[in-house]
């Protein structure tokens, strides 16, 4: 079955699943897991998404949330794992990467699987049998220690339904988060043979109006400089890296970019 390409994005709230790099049990880690939990709660605090819930389970993370009005879904999901991977690698002292490439989302459409998905994630943890009870997981946000944002779909204390958006309320939000315009670019590289292995160079990074984060390497960067620099660093990084293979080639790509970009930003 061929692969959905999204070329537009909706507005609202997504449930997304990522997998940690070859679904290994990293997060079983506390350490590990809590330098996620403070990535999520950063760029929340930061403006780039409303955080709805969260599971940071051993080899994977779900989360619910809407992204800002300026970040696309893979602009949020970059910050996330970047950010989380480029300090865990650095703390960690950890050689390999993450998280796997990509990630599965899913548009929520109504009250109803906006409650499901919310459900299922904070129940993740329970029938996984880490523990008996939903707040009893720390590393969620049925555990009730972190502060979580009402969706469109959440019910104020008074019990009226929360507003949508609408341009008086996305101005006045647009105005309290003010986050940076990013481009979206595509990266490309060549990848040749030689006599200690796979090479990577010729890095190029081709503004898109359709990024592709799962088959390929897509950033969003702040415009044609950060382009530059971040090109010249991968040409100087990578001059003297060799790989066993392609697909290690392009992992070791991704999580380098995914890492610095996020760090940068």
């Amino acid at each position: 079955m061929g692969r959905i390409v999204r070329r537009v994005r909706q507005a609202g709230v997504y449930f997304v699943t990522t997998d940690t790099w070859q679904k290994r049990a990293l997060f079983a880690k506390s350490g590990t897991a809590q330098i996620v939990v403070e990535q999520l709660l950063g760029c929340r605090d930061r403006g780039f998404y409303k955080l709805h819930a969260f599971a940071v389970m051993p080899d994977h993370l779900h989360v619910l949330l809407t992204p800002g009005e300026t970040t696309t879904i893979e602009k949020a999901m970059q910050m996330i794992k970047g950010g989380s991977a480029y300090r865990i690698r650095r703390e960690e002292q950890m050689r390999f990467p993450v998280w796997h490439a990509g990630f599965h989302d899913r548009w929520i459409r109504d009250l109803q699987e906006y409650q499901g998905s919310k459900h299922y994630i904070e129940q993740n943890p329970v029938e996984a049998k880490l523990v008996e009870k939903a707040e009893d997981y720390v590393l969620s946000s049925a555990s009730g220690r972190y502060g979580l944002d009402l969706s469109q779909f959440d019910h104020s204390e008074a019990g009226a339904k929360a507003p949508l958006p609408t341009p008086v309320n996305i101005a006045a939000e647009a105005a309290t988060h003010k986050t940076p315009s990013f481009i979206a670019y595509q990266l490309n590289w060549k990848t040749l043979p030689g006599l200690r292995g796979l090479s990577c160079s010729e890095f190029r990074a081709v503004e898109t109006a359709a990024p592709d984060s799962e088959r390929g390497v897509a950033v969003a960067l702040p415009g044609e400089a950060a382009r530059d620099a971040l090109v010249r660093e991968l040409e100087a990084h990578f001059s003297a890296r060799r790989f066993s293979n392609n697909a290690a080639a392009f992992e070791a790509v991704k999580s380098y970019v995914l890492e610095r970009v996020a760090h940068q930003a």
